[in-house]
């Protein structure tokens, strides 16, 4: 790995689960019929035309709310950061610890997608929360049965390290913030308006 300070683990076809709730306001689904819709509770209505025709009403009454999603197998690499360089950042909720940890994930992987040549839409990352406050990185491969790149990341870590350093040392924004050039891509536009490359520029330089 190159850093003894990060802990690891790596895996070959572990779960990916995706799971759309339609910004916090879920779908509503009939277990009779399959209808579905999504929207805010307040404005769903239960009664409703059962799919693929055109005025047969169905006599279930009730949606049941559900989130969406899919898994599939593919390579995975968790990476658990140390929290001993924390108190240095001055943060005090957990939306910052949250936005910190976001700050650093997206941080590897743009670094890790131009160090060694991948193609971002190749190359997933998300937060996951086995303790409350501190989550671990994982970095896996989008393609299902994986391609091989997260054991690529492993094998040179510290080139990915060099280029995220390079990314979060970025002069077309303020480190309360963040842009195209260092952490926002296409695909974590979600998460645009948490991104602080600041945090995540100290927090690796502490620990690097």
């Amino acid at each position: 790995m190159g850093l003894p300070k990060i802990s690891y683990r790596e895996a070959k076809q572990g779960w990916i689960h995706v799971i759309n709730n339609n910004q916090d306001n879920d779908f509503y689904i009939c277990g009779s019929c399959g209808y579905a819709m999504g929207g805010h509770p307040k404005v769903i209505s239960p009664a409703h035309i059962r799919p693929w025709t055109s005025d047969q009403r169905c006599s279930n009454s009730r949606l049941d709310k559900r989130g969406l999603g899919y898994r599939y197998r593919t390579d995975v690499l968790e990476l658990r950061l140390p929290q001993e360089y924390l108190d240095k950042l001055g943060l005090h909720s957990p939306d910052g610890y949250h936005a910190l940890w976001l700050s650093v994930l997206y941080a590897l992987v743009n670094g890790a997608c131009q160090a060694l040549d991948i193609d971002e839409r190749d190359l997933g990352g998300c937060l996951y929360y086995s303790q409350k406050s501190h989550p671990s990185l994982v970095l896996f491969d989008t393609a299902p049965g994986g391609a091989g790149f997260v054991h690529e990341i492993r094998e040179h870590f510290t080139e990915v390290m060099n280029k995220a350093m390079e990314l979060l040392d970025c002069k077309s924004c303020g480190e309360d913030s963040s842009c195209i050039a260092c952490l926002r891509t296409y695909f974590n536009q979600r998460d645009h308006n948490r991104l602080r490359r600041g945090w995540a520029k100290k927090y690796l330089s502490a620990l690097f």
